[in-house]
C-alpha cells in the first residue's frame, strides 16, 4: 500500500459567514493565488487543495436556515453535514428512515458532485 504526500497549502481558513469567504476570496484576488473549499475533509482522491493555494474551511459554515414543511425544502449552509441535516428534519418527520452510504459529508460536497 502505498502513502500519498499530503498537499501543502499557503493557509487554511475556517468560515462562519459570508463576509468570512469574501474575504478569502478578496485575499486570493489580490495575491492571485488559488482557492480550495473544504468540508469534512472526507476525499477519495486526495482533490482536495491546490498546492500552495488558500483552502476555506466550511466546517463551521453549517447553519441550517429554514425549513418549509409545506414544500418540504430545507435550507442549508454548504458546510452542514448531512448527518446535521436529518437530525434537523427528523422532529419534522422529514427525515430518511434508511441511509446506505455515511452521513459525514456535507452538503456543499454532495451539490457539487450534482
Amino acid at each position: 500500500m502505498s502513502r500519498l504526500n499530503p498537499v501543502e497549502v499557503r493557509e487554511v481558513y475556517e468560515v462562519h459567514d459570508i463576509e468570512g469567504i469574501r474575504g478569502v476570496l478578496a485575499r486570493a484576488q489580490k495575491e492571485h493565488l488559488k482557492v480550495s473549499i473544504a468540508g469534512k475533509r472526507h476525499s477519495q482522491g486526495q482533490q482536495t487543495a491546490y498546492r500552495g493555494g488558500l483552502v476555506i474551511d466550511m466546517t463551521h459554515f453549517n447553519k441550517v436556515l429554514g425549513l418549509d414543511q409545506g414544500t418540504r425544502t430545507i435550507r442549508v449552509q454548504s458546510g452542514a453535514t448531512w448527518k446535521e441535516i436529518q437530525d434537523y428534519a427528523s422532529p419534522y418527520g422529514l427525515a430518511v428512515e434508511v441511509q446506505q452510504a455515511s452521513n459525514i459529508f456535507t452538503l456543499g460536497r454532495e451539490c457539487t458532485r450534482a
